[in-house]
């Protein structure tokens, strides 16, 4: 299913993103609203469920993206000047 949001071009990515940020962050997952998602993002409650199917799944993913960044944002900070070897 998320390769329909993965299709999707960085900036809406990024708007769909950042409004889960600011609502999840602010309410939590219990009291957080797709209505004031969907409004911040600037999309449907339609698409965000063609997206992500459940509001479970989009905080899942919305989860999954903000730990994975916090991490390689870690691995960057300790190896700035690793290399890649093919």
């Amino acid at each position: 299913m998320l390769e329909k949001f993965y299709s999707l071009d960085e900036e809406k990515k990024n708007r769909i993103i950042n409004a889960g940020l600011k609502e999840f962050g602010f309410h939590g997952y219990k009291n957080a609203k797709t209505d004031n998602i969907v409004q911040e993002a600037g999309i449907s409650k339609g698409l965000l469920f063609h997206y992500f199917g459940t509001k479970k799944k989009f905080f899942e993913f919305w989860i999954y993206v903000n730990i994975l960044d916090k991490i390689l944002g870690f691995f960057v900070k300790i190896t700035p000047s690793l290399t890649i070897q093919t």
